[in-house]
């Protein structure tokens, strides 16, 4: 049987001063999933010459960035319980089993086939199945703003980006895409404030 090991008393709740608002997500910052982490210090991954020097690396630390997308959510976790409502647990109430993936949505709009394509490449990187997140992503905000777990990206799986949609007179063409992370994704993570404006600054 385990065994809880539960500390001497509950542990306190920290008083936050200010909320955190992750507001409107409108692009990724994209990287391979490193071992060692992409920056030795959140001051170095607030300036443009560390973020400059990771777009021209030609190695696993090489960084990318999407293009701009629209209507982009990511749903909270939702709890996972056994047994609910039958005999099966004590009085019915259920066995919690964890918290569900979450999977970020967005859509692309306007696409050529070649930056199609250079997305459509991601799902081989990302893929669920190779047993370990191999793609990192730093989701960047309508204030510039970067989301970053520790000192490199939030481990994600299974990028996939569908082919064009439109529905013609007056409508836009659009590339749904999405992402998954895990339940606990937002562990760890700090919104930086870069001193650059990672939305604009970093496009070739």
């Amino acid at each position: 049987m385990a065994i809880c090991t539960r500390p001497a008393s509950l542990t306190a709740i920290a008083k936050q001063d200010c909320a955190v608002n992750l507001k409107q997500l409108q692009r990724l910052l994209l990287q391979r999933y490193n071992k060692v982490p992409t920056f030795a210090t959140e001051a170095e991954m607030k300036t443009l010459a560390a973020w400059e020097a990771l777009f021209d690396a030609n190695d696993d630390t090489k960084v990318i960035i999407t293009p701009f997308f629209q209507k982009a959510v990511i749903p909270s976790s939702e709890a996972q319980f056994g047994g609910e409502n039958s005999n099966d647990t004590l009085n019915g109430v259920g066995t919690f089993l964890g918290f569900n993936p979450v999977r970020l949505s967005g859509e692309f709009v306007g696409l050529d086939s070649a930056t199609y394509e250079q997305l459509d490449a991601l799902t081989a990187e990302s893929l669920a199945e190779l047993g370990v997140a191999r793609v990192t992503a730093y989701p960047v905000t309508a204030d510039g703003e970067i989301l970053a777990k520790g000192l490199r990206g939030i481990p994600g799986f299974n990028f996939t980006v569908g082919s064009p949609g439109t529905q013609g007179f007056k409508s836009q063409t659009v590339f749904p895409f999405g992402m998954s992370f895990s339940a606990d994704w937002f562990k760890g993570v700090s919104v930086i404030k870069p001193t650059f404006n990672p939305l604009t600054d970093l496009d070739a």
